[in-house]
């Protein structure tokens, strides 16, 4: 088995990825191609890269399997500002899902939400 290392991963995405292929590429060399041993890593990686990638709709398999695994070190997902932003929000949030009617209707959605009602029309009504 072969590792890779996090400034590896991190070294190879800034050269090779875009928003379309980011998560894919991410999964690959983390999870197929090579392995990063360290799941803190792996957790670091993904919050890092996950909120920079488009078409994620069409990878939300690879999306709840990624992030079950890095659910194990779930405060590796954020950064200590978001940590701290998190900490912050009231006991009771609204959060918004931008979709089509027909994506509604599916039974299995994509795994995007937002805090901003905007941000969530923009994807509800571009995509």
């Amino acid at each position: 088995m072969e590792y890779i290392t996090k400034e590896e991963v991190e070294e190879y995405m800034d050269l090779h990825s875009n928003s379309y292929n980011r998560l894919e590429m991410l999964m690959e060399m983390c999870c197929c191609d090579t392995f990063i041993k360290d799941v803190e890593d792996f957790a670091e990686l993904l919050g890092y890269y996950y909120s920079s990638c488009d078409n994620l709709y069409y990878y939300r398999g690879v999306v709840r399997k990624a992030f079950t695994y890095a659910s194990l070190r779930k405060e590796r997902l954020m950064t200590t500002e978001e940590l701290e932003f998190l900490k912050n929000l009231p006991d009771k949030v609204t959060i918004y899902r931008g979709m089509t009617v027909e994506e509604s209707t599916k039974e299995h959605q994509g795994v995007s939400w937002t805090l901003d009602k905007k941000v969530a029309e923009f994807f509800a009504y571009q995509y």
